[in-house]
């Protein structure tokens, strides 16, 4: 029972190898979903096999102009080398062969995610309300944001993107560097 919030990262990570994981929750993160000279598995949230009952919640995830697909599940076709998508959900280390976990097996929880293929926030119909919190265990915005914006992240914040006091402290105020990645268009790397 791990909560991850307000991260700023290439993407989360659910694998099996090492073990499974439940009952997580990946709350307010903007994840990019691509690496520079990262070579296969270019992806926001990457939920593994055998990885149960997780939570994605309020997340902005993606690079626009760089993914193209919204999900792979269900054991569907899979390209980790060459396929970029959003979410990659329930496949082992061999992305291609069985066991894959299908969607009711892990039952995830999707709600108020932006993601850049679809350009939209998507809601889960079974939870009537759209208002998302400002954090799942801060009741207030802490004093070491000083004056930066709070949450820094969502789907609801001024351009779904801030700065954390985290990355202003490593990055300095113009925050991290951000390589613009290849274009959908653009012919994939060989394997």
């Amino acid at each position: 029972m791990n909560l991850w919030e307000g991260n700023n990262s290439d993407k989360a990570l659910a694998d099996w190898t090492h073990g499974s994981s439940s009952h997580n929750t990946l709350f307010r993160n903007r994840l990019r979903g691509y690496e520079p000279g990262g070579r296969y598995d270019q992806c926001a949230v990457h939920i593994a096999y055998y990885n149960r009952t997780w939570n994605v919640i309020g997340n902005v995830l993606g690079t626009p102009g760089y993914h193209t697909i919204h999900e792979r599940s269900n054991g569907e076709p899979d390209n980790s080398w060459a396929d970029r998508v959003i979410y990659r959900l329930g496949y082992r280390g061999k992305w291609d062969q069985p066991p894959h976990d299908d969607l009711a097996t892990m039952d995830l929880l999707r709600h108020g995610n932006w993601d850049s293929v679809t350009q939209s926030v998507k809601w889960d119909p079974q939870i009537t309300s759209q208002e998302l919190p400002k954090s799942c265990y801060l009741s207030s915005k802490p004093a070491f944001f000083g004056d930066l914006p709070w949450p820094a992240f969502g789907p609801d914040v001024p351009g779904m993107e801030g700065k954390s006091p985290a990355q202003v402290r490593f990055w300095g105020p113009d925050g991290p560097p951000h390589p613009v990645p290849p274009a959908a268009s653009e012919t994939q790397r060989d394997q």
